[in-house]
């Protein structure tokens, strides 16, 4: 009930975020590095006011935007790089982002695309799309950190199958979500020295994208002057459905907004007027994926009926092939030797 209750306030904060539109579509934007694999790699920081340089993202109160491979628009380079069995750490500096701010690091599929199947620009402009159809369009959403002082939390969002690369529907609150006000003691995290992660003060953020040949889990982890706090999604089907979209590349999003809707801190705060001019994401480092799904197992040999399709394509015997529930010819629907098998 409590994971329901926060789905459904978490889609209704979308409809809080206002968010200042990207208009230089054609300009210079700020160049910044963040370290990819081991090696420097530099990334223009797609938004229309932005003070990033060196390895600090700055993201300016009321705004959002994205990493690009170039420096002016273009729907096809935005940084999208594998993940599945990678990870993303980097320092975050919360000091500013009182209860009532939002700031918010995170993954969706750009560019949107319309039902025609053709990239469409958004509100701001930048093709941009998520699970609450913010842009204009639907598409998969990983929220690598929605935070403040206060708590933070990490929330995959699958959609349906695309048709043309278009989105019909998408889980808008999303699916084993992890929030530190949920997940860990209340004196884990929060503002002060009796907190252990102090988000007065600049910390360490660690996300594993697990795999085992599919999206299987997720884990965070929270790191300041030696001391440590984790979240671990375990199995979640959420994730398992984003498999393709981790391993064929999102792109990364990242903006400060605010709201007094609780969805995110529940009662650990009194939401007031947000004050936070800047956000500051520092030292980021990538390491990508490479891992692949397992290849489908071959149709099942023997002599079996088969029926409707399995809830997933792993299910009981199946690896990712063409999963229907059947049963021996000779038996019936329901036999005790009756399962999921490739078909």
């Amino acid at each position: 009930m409590k994971a329901f209750i926060a789905a459904c306030l978490a889609t209704a904060a979308y409809s809080f975020e206002m968010l200042a539109p990207v208009t230089d579509g054609n300009g210079s934007w700020s160049k910044m590095t963040i370290t990819e694999d081991g090696v420097p790699k530099d990334l223009y920081v797609a938004m229309g006011t932005s003070e990033s340089n060196g390895n600090t993202l700055n993201i300016p109160f009321n705004n959002r935007g994205y990493w690009s491979l170039t420096p002016s628009l273009d729907p096809n380079q935005f940084y999208k790089p594998n993940l599945l069995g990678g990870y993303v750490e980097y320092d975050v500096d919360l000091s500013q982002s009182n209860c009532g701010c939002v700031a918010a690091f995170y993954m969706v599929s750009m560019p949107g695309k319309n039902s025609a199947g053709q990239v469409e620009p958004s509100e701001d402009n930048m093709y941009y799309c998520d699970a609450n159809q913010v842009g204009g369009n639907y598409c998969p959403e990983f929220d690598i950190m929605e935070a403040n002082q206060w708590t933070a939390q990490t929330t995959p969002h699958s959609c349906d199958s695309p048709s043309n690369g278009h989105y019909w529907n998408c889980n808008r609150g999303g699916g084993c979500w992890q929030n530190t006000k949920n997940q860990l003691s209340y004196n884990d995290y929060g503002p002060g020295d009796q907190f252990k992660i102090n988000t007065y003060k600049t910390f360490h953020a660690k996300l594993d994208f697990n795999s085992n040949g599919q999206f299987d889990s997720f884990k965070i982890t929270y790191s300041q002057d030696g001391k440590s706090v984790s979240m671990d999604s375990g199995y979640c089907q959420e994730t398992i459905n984003m498999t393709n979209d981790v391993r064929n590349g999102m792109a990364f999003a990242f903006s400060s907004w605010s709201t007094y809707d609780n969805w995110l801190w529940g009662d650990r705060c009194q939401a007031s007027n947000c004050n936070s001019h800047n956000l500051y994401f520092r030292n980021i480092n990538i390491k990508t994926g490479g891992s692949s799904p397992n290849p489908p197992n071959p149709p099942t040999p023997g002599n079996y009926s088969f029926g409707d399709s399995c809830a997933t394509p792993y299910d009981d015997d199946c690896n990712g092939c063409n999963c229907h529930w059947s049963w021996p010819s000779n038996e019936s629907w329901n036999s005790p030797n009756a399962k999921c098998r490739c078909m």
